[in-house]
């Protein structure tokens, strides 16, 4: 048995005295509680292997634990009405037949309590069991689970900027425990790549009563502008209608396999930026990608869709890059690099006879 309660029933105590044709039960003086002390130690408890289960919170729990309680007094406590008493723990129930007083019931306890219950009957005042004594075992049961409260159900950040996931949570409040700190955060945002992230937020009260809340984090890319990269100012304009966030030429690639300022570098980061970073460091000159692209396992096709990296044999070495949108002409619009020296950029329509010069390699993005 749980040694605090026990020692608080001590405390409290018990006695008697006249009232209304039957007994009633007083706070025992302290020099008594060692008398008092032998009689709850010899107190049987009527429910040792399961405890009644209450709600937290309850004010009125007489009908759950007299209902394992000696069944002679059924028909006198079951329509007894609650008569509230001020002593610390303590709980009056009274009918026109009987009367039935709780002590050491605690409605906000969530640990075991152990409830010592006395029923006193009118109609067997003539009897010598005019007053009946239990120890009925309580645990409190808390339904009610937690409330999370978040600023925004959908929260836009800028790509490359840090964001703590944390900072969208305005509250976490529980009915019987108050502010709650035990929660996690479920799902991750990583705000070098543009999109869409899914997070939840898991909280539990002291009972484990959990609650789950998502929202959406949206990592947005931005424009930032560098040599030669006028044509991002007026991405918009340029693609009409665009599929996917402008080109940011600050993004850089984790990993990227080629020399800065090429075709092949641009396509890498650019990939990486929507979402889709290659993960291979070797695929050669722009003019061999779909060799490598079909040893890596990747789709390589004649048909051009947004999304996709066109790769040509129409110079030297090669050249990629990447289709922003495709126009019901045929022709595509593209995002590419080194056309006129190393770093130049520009958004180009190439027509739909230029089109079908080139092989189209789906990294994941086609649409």
């Amino acid at each position: 048995m749980n040694s605090r309660k026990i020692n608080m029933l001590f405390l409290l105590g018990l006695g008697f005295y006249t009232f209304a044709g039957f007994k009633t039960l007083a706070v025992v003086p302290n020099n008594e509680i060692s008398k008092n002390k032998d009689t709850l130690s010899n107190l049987v408890t009527v429910n040792e292997n399961a405890p009644v289960s209450i709600k937290w919170g309850s004010e009125n729990p007489i009908d759950q634990i007299m209902s394992v309680i000696d069944q002679d007094f059924k028909e006198e406590y079951e329509t007894l009405k609650f008569a509230g008493i001020t002593e610390l723990h303590k709980q009056k129930y009274v009918s026109k037949n009987a009367e039935v007083l709780l002590t050491n019931y605690n409605k906000s306890d969530y640990s075991l309590n152990e409830v010592l219950v006395e029923v006193r009957s009118k109609t067997a005042l003539e009897t010598t069991d005019t007053v009946k004594n239990y120890r009925v075992l309580v645990k409190m049961q808390d339904a009610n689970a937690p409330e999370i409260t978040l600023r925004r159900q959908n929260v836009s950040v800028s790509v490359g900027k840090k964001y703590d996931a944390k900072s969208n949570i305005k509250s976490i409040t529980d009915v019987e425990d108050g502010n709650i700190s035990n929660y996690r955060i479920e799902g991750k945002v990583d705000t070098n790549k543009p999109g869409v992230y899914d997070l939840t937020v898991i909280a539990q009260d002291y009972a484990k009563n959990e609650t789950k809340k998502s929202f959406k984090v949206t990592v947005k890319g931005t424009a930032r502008f560098s040599s030669g990269s006028s044509a991002v100012a007026n991405y918009s304009y340029l693609v009409s209608d665009p599929h996917f966030v402008a080109p940011n030429l600050s993004y850089r690639a984790a990993l990227n396999g080629a020399v800065p300022g090429n075709c092949t570098w641009y396509v890498y980061n650019r990939l990486a930026q929507l979402g889709a970073p290659i993960p291979h460091r070797k695929m050669g000159n722009g003019g061999e990608w779909a060799y490598y692209a079909r040893k890596y396992g990747y789709e390589v096709s004649n048909v051009a869709r947004a999304g996709s990296v066109w790769t040509t044999q129409n110079t030297r070495l090669g050249h990629v890059a990447f289709v922003e949108k495709v126009n019901a002409d045929g022709s595509i619009v593209v995002s590419e690099m080194n056309t006129n020296g190393l770093y130049s950029f520009r958004i180009k329509t190439y027509s739909a006879q230029q089109a079908k010069s080139g092989k189209y390699i789906n990294f994941g993005l086609s649409r």
